[in-house]
Order: C-alpha cells, then structure tokens, then sequence
C-alpha cells in the first residue's frame, strides 16, 4: 500500500515554489520614467565624481548630506554631458541636487553652440532637494550639467529628462529611507548643576544661621556682664 502512495505522489505536479519578495519591500514602478540620459552616452568632461550616480534611477531622503555615496559631487567648474544618440524632444525634467546652488542644463545640436534647457535656481530648505520643470518643451541631441552660485559645494543624485511630460513620474524611484531620529541620550550634567547649586543655598544658609547664633549668643555674654549700675542708667 505505501509503495501505491508513492507512486501516487511522484506523478503529482509540484506546486510552483513562491517567488521571493524584491529586497525588503516592495520596488516602486519605474517603467514611466523613459530617462532620455540614461539612454544616451555619458561624457564627463571635468570635475565629476561618480558620474553613474546621476542616471542611476535612485533618490536619496529630501534634506539628506550633499556628500554622500548617493550623490555625485561636482567641482566648482565641473560639467558633465550626454550624447542622447539624435535629436530628442526634450518636455519635461527632474533634478535632485543639493539645495542652496544654482544648477544650469544646456542643450546643443552639434556639440559646440548650445543654449538653455532648464536653470533650477535655489532651493531655501536644506540638504539635497528635488526641483521639476515640466516645461522645458525643446529639442537637442547633447545635453549639459554645470553648477554655479551658493557655497560652491555642488552635488547631484538624480536627473531625469524625459520626451512626453507624462511620464516624469519621480515619485515612482527607489528612495533611500530617512534614518530615524535617535533616541535622546541622559545628560546628567544638569544633576550636577543642579546638586551644585543646592550645595551653595545650603552652604549659605547655614553660614547665615551661624552669623546669626554667634550674634544672639554674644549679646546674650555682654547682657551678663554689664554692670548692675550701668543697667539701673
């Protein structure tokens, strides 16, 4: 009889095994954003660290450091670019960049006469925020990232540059989570302040105390050893 339960299961089709969930949530959609740079060649020119970084598809948290492994920091006179391959229509753009600087994308044709796409001025929050121009509406084939203005301590986490404005969808990128606020460590430093002070009032009021027993107790000895004459006065 075991041998017919065997036989039984090993002609069962196994259950497909359950797929495993995508690192530990769930992965935003970004089929919408069709990022025209990612697509195209990227030529840092000067001055560009980790130039991947800015087409990776990936934010950090708003107010985040400007100088972290999720941004591409740009020197004083740095400037990146990208050959898109052709001529792209150019609709709309989304750039998450430190806060308090300016940040200048040019277009070009051909590569040596170029003209304004989009300039994000300054942000007043701080840390790396996001700026959007859904109205850039031009054509080019070479785009161009340079950084002026503020403290001069550029950086860049992310830009998207897309053809149709409806699909500039950054809230569908993967974003670096916020850490939490830690928790508030004991000082006990106001114990001590406090404990010190107490010491002082007390130190004085018995100084006091005694200023005033010595005061009593001594009137008390010049009563006792006036003259009964002088007292009669």
């Amino acid at each position: 009889m075991s041998w017919l339960v065997l036989v039984v299961f090993a002609q069962a089709p196994l259950a497909p095994a359950a797929a495993a969930p995508p690192g530990d949530g769930v992965v935003p959609n970004t089929e919408a954003n069709k990022n025209l740079l990612a697509q195209g060649t990227p030529r840092p020119v000067r001055g560009i660290e980790r130039p991947n970084v800015i087409t990776d598809g990936q934010l950090t948290y708003e107010g985040d450091e400007w100088n972290t492994e999720w941004t591409s920091k740009v020197a004083a006179d740095g400037i990146m670019e990208w050959d898109l391959g052709s001529s792209k229509p150019i609709a709309a753009g989304f750039m998450q960049v430190d806060n308090n600087d300016t940040y200048i994308l040019l277009g070009s044709e051909d590569g040596t006469t170029w003209f304004s796409l989009w300039r994000a001025e300054i942000d007043a929050l701080a840390g790396m925020r996001s700026r959007q121009n859904l109205g850039i509406n031009k054509q080019a084939r070479y785009v161009r990232l340079s950084a002026e203005g503020g403290d001069k301590l550029f950086s860049v986490s992310e830009l998207l540059l897309v053809s149709d404005a409806s699909q500039l969808k950054p809230d569908w990128l993967p974003r670096r989570p916020k850490p939490p606020r830690p928790e508030p460590r004991f000082d006990a430093g106001w114990l001590v302040t406090l404990a010190v002070a107490a010491w002082f009032v007390w130190y004085f009021n018995e100084r006091l105390r005694e200023n005033r027993r010595a005061a009593v107790a001594s009137g008390e000895a010049a009563a006792k050893t006036e003259p009964p004459s002088a007292a009669k006065s």
